[in-house]
């Protein structure tokens, strides 16, 4: 990869946010480390699976995705150069401080099991918070200026609960 060294810089930086950061291929099974496996503690990973395989079926090249579910998990998507099988994925993150209100909300939409509560909100209490997300947006974007040879040959496009 003619862009390893500005990738492991990236991963470095956004570590130190409590970022996730994976690469991985359109080719290969997913696993729950994407969301750090809350659709498979809940039953859902076919579905997820589905979605997520959807997603990176029909992603285009240059394009920075930003996704948001509806569990209030954010994600950075984006299809890495030279390869049109390689997707970086950043996240979950939130950019939302969660009440305990808004969780106890998805987890009725969801008829999640009164048992699984405590469980539920220890995972909702390490999704790391993104309060300033004009600086979290200068870090991915310089690293798609660096990979795609400047800002007039990429776009950002939001998608929201495409994951669900």
């Amino acid at each position: 990869m003619i862009y390893e060294a500005e990738l492991k810089f990236l991963q470095k930086l956004l570590k130190q946010f409590h970022l996730n950061t994976y690469v991985i291929s359109k080719d290969n099974p997913l696993d729950d480390r994407v969301d750090n496996g809350l659709r498979k503690f809940l039953g859902l990973e076919n579905d997820y699976e589905k979605a997520f395989r959807t997603f990176l079926n029909y992603a285009q090249p240059n394009i920075i995705y930003k996704i948001s579910d509806n569990f209030f998990c954010n994600y950075i998507a984006m299809m890495l150069p030279t390869s049109e099988k390689s997707f970086l994925i950043i996240g979950p993150y939130t950019e939302q401080d969660f009440s305990n209100r808004d969780i106890l909300m998805v987890f009725e939409k969801f008829q999640v099991s009164p048992k699984l509560t405590e469980r539920l909100m220890k995972y909702f209490s390490s999704v790391p918070l993104i309060a300033d997300s004009t600086a979290f947006s200068a870090i991915y974007c310089t690293f798609a200026d660096t990979i795609w040879d400047g800002t007039d040959n990429y776009t950002i496009k939001s998608i929201a609960h495409s994951l669900s």
